[in-house]
């Protein structure tokens, strides 16, 4: 509770697998994932989506505009913040995020409203799948700073940087292996 890890692995070790399990949705063969000691399983989807928020690699936006999709789960309060810490510019915030296909967004923006989402939301656990995917090397940084800059809630990130110092910044490394 409260940490931080990394899940690495080569495509189709089961990184995708296991964040199903970790979100509810595809049940474990051995051992238990819990949340507040009670088995996600037993959770009903909708009481447990409200402690877990995950970031998939692909964002959905809706109509509105950027400081709207940032707001969406959490309201106003610390949207500015966040966009600040996802490496998104002031000046993108009252910018239209083009409806449902985000159109007119880069797909690095489009995760940046992701990452700030999450920054913003209440959730007690946090998955984000590959937030760097698409970004370049010094937006990808300060994403990797504002995710391993969060406290007080527990934050998995899968990726596949396998950069060592990176993943020295995390509590803990799962390493499901497979070819790299």
């Amino acid at each position: 509770q409260g940490g931080r890890y990394a899940i690495v692995g080569a495509s189709g070790a089961g990184k995708s697998t296991l964040v199903r399990a970790l979100m509810g949705t595809a049940r474990v063969s051995a051992g238990r994932i819990t949340l507040g000691g009670v088995d996600v399983g037993r959770i009903p989807l909708s009481e447990l989506y409200r402690h877990v928020l995950y970031v998939p690699q692909t964002t959905f936006v809706f109509e509105g505009t950027v400081r709207d999709n940032i707001g969406l789960f959490s309201g106003e309060p610390g949207v500015e913040e966040a966009a600040r810490r996802a490496a998104l510019p002031d000046s993108l915030l009252d910018a239209p995020a083009g409806g449902d296909s985000g159109v007119s967004l880069s797909g690095g923006e489009r995760t940046r409203i992701a990452v700030a989402r999450a920054l913003c939301s209440k959730s007690e656990v946090l998955i984000f799948d590959e937030p760097t995917s698409g970004l370049d090397p010094e937006t990808a940084g300060d994403v990797e700073r504002a995710i391993l800059s969060i406290t007080g809630r527990t934050v998995v990130v899968i990726t596949h940087n396998w950069d060592e110092a990176y993943l020295s910044s995390f509590d803990g490394v799962i390493d499901l292996g497979g070819e790299r």
